[in-house]
């Protein structure tokens, strides 16, 4: 029950009341936020903040949602899914939004202590894992996950350790200067960092009490969190026959190979790309629910790459691409103050803005995030790329956008100030716009308001 199935099922019952529509959920909870799971480990959100929609709209949108209960085998041939309490289901139009796991390297073994984060239960058992003072966490991975644990985890004072297998945070997603600048962000966090270097050896018999690093280094610890990235869950579109390469491959109608078949989220591969954010899943939901309503022309075009880091008071993102290809055909206009550690950088090729990395202030990011989706000619726009001087307005009230600052009276000020659409809230206030899990709080925000308005 993730962003992809969420994001099906609130766009196609605006267009279609009458179709039946069954959702199988692996997990025995409700759709939820998972992209915010750190923040409910440090305590910063509840569980209820994370529940995108609660069991009375679950009503209202007229789903079968099927909690703790998976799909274990699909027939193709006569349309109907086994799941996993042996009940048969028949359908007209199958919709795979399967998702992902998390990567464990082969050598890790089944130890009381070594967790990985993609779902609440793996937030539950480590929160009711680490005792109650003292611990510490080794953290093996510094992608977002794994800095947005370390961060949570520092927040609430445990000792945190992240161990990261390369020589520089997000190599993928910045350009060197900005993984410095990260890198000394989570120095200043209070994290013990440790580059070149991985896991080799876990000690412990009943449960985890250290890790041996390539290095030679012993590290005594509580827990250890996995966060080396993601598989995807092929393994039912495979065993039915469905064409798979790294992902299921799809069309622009999100289409598999079987014409009764469709595919969602993390494990479609469309042109050869997998697209592993939330914004992508609820833009191809989105399409998919307009084409099985009758819109032909309904296209899925690819997304626009983002990356947004959600540590508190620390403001990083990139858009696009992160550095440029060649010198010859791409042009930078960066700006830098390094003792602010703040730093802007625009990537520029044939007139159009194709790459952006914020740190410091992201103010810009709904704009240049605009620029690059739809290939927007910069001519005089080039001048004010980095030149805006904008302020963001202050946080109000409880924080509901983390991508973008905005607080749940941020929200109701603008209702109140003419935006009585959800597409005109985000627009405003720049809620939504970024990794777009917290769209349902938004809508839910919008909905309170209009009503006592």
């Amino acid at each position: 029950a993730g962003a992809g199935a969420f994001g099906f099922v609130k766009a196609y019952r605006e267009l279609n009341q009458d179709d039946e529509l069954i959702i199988f959920s692996k997990e025995d909870f409700p759709f939820y936020n998972r992209v915010m799971l750190p923040d409910y480990i440090s305590g910063h959100q509840e569980w209820a903040q994370l529940v995108k929609m609660q069991e009375a709209e679950e009503a209202a949108y007229r789903i079968d949602l099927r909690r703790g209960v998976s799909v274990t085998e699909v027939n193709r041939t006569e349309r109907y899914v086994l799941d996993s309490r042996g009940q048969r289901t028949d359908y007209d139009v199958l919709i795979l939004a399967t998702g992902s796991r998390a990567a464990v390297p082969r050598q890790v073994p089944t130890l009381p202590g070594i967790f990985s984060m993609r779902s609440r239960l793996d937030a539950d058992n480590l929160r009711a894992h680490l005792p109650a003072t003292g611990a510490h966490v080794v953290v093996v991975g510094g992608g977002l996950l794994g800095l947005e644990m370390a961060a949570s985890l520092r927040e609430v004072g445990t000792r945190v350790t992240i161990i990261q297998r390369t020589s520089r945070f997000l190599d993928r997603q910045l350009d060197a200067l900005g993984s410095q600048l990260l890198r000394e962000e989570m120095t200043d966090q209070g994290c013990e960092l440790y580059f070149n270097d991985e896991v080799e050896l876990f000690y412990g018999r009943g449960r985890l009490t250290g890790v041996g690093l390539k290095s030679g280094r012993r590290l005594d610890c509580d827990a250890l969190i996995l966060a080396v990235g993601t598989v995807p869950n092929l393994e039912l579109a495979r065993d039915c026959g469905l064409t798979c390469k790294r992902g299921v491959v799809v069309d622009a109608h999100l289409q598999t190979s079987d014409p009764q078949v469709f595919a969602l989220g993390e494990i479609a591969e469309f042109e050869g790309v997998l697209y592993g954010i939330t914004a992508a899943a609820e833009q191809q939901a989105t399409v998919l629910a307009r084409y099985l309503a009758g819109d032909v022309a309904s296209h899925y075009q690819g997304s626009t790459f983002m990356n947004i880091i959600k540590i508190h008071g620390f403001d990083l993102c990139s858009i696009g691409l992160p550095e440029a290809p060649n010198i010859t055909d791409y042009e930078e206009i960066v700006f830098i103050d390094k003792a602010q550690r703040y730093y802007k950088k625009c990537l520029i090729h044939q007139d159009r803005l194709v790459g952006a990395i914020l740190i410091g202030d992201k103010n810009e990011f709904q704009e240049f995030r605009e620029l690059i989706s739809n290939r927007t000619e910069l001519s005089d726009k080039r001048l004010q790329l980095l030149r805006s001087g904008k302020v963001a307005p202050p946080l109000l009230g409880k924080l509901v956008c983390s991508c973008n600052n905005v607080g749940a009276d941020n929200l109701r000020q603008a209702v109140s100030a003419g935006c009585h659409s959800l597409q005109e809230l985000c627009t405003s206030t720049g809620a939504g716009t970024g990794c777009g899990s917290c769209r349902p709080e938004v809508q839910r925000i919008l909905e309170e308001q209009l009503v006592t308005a």
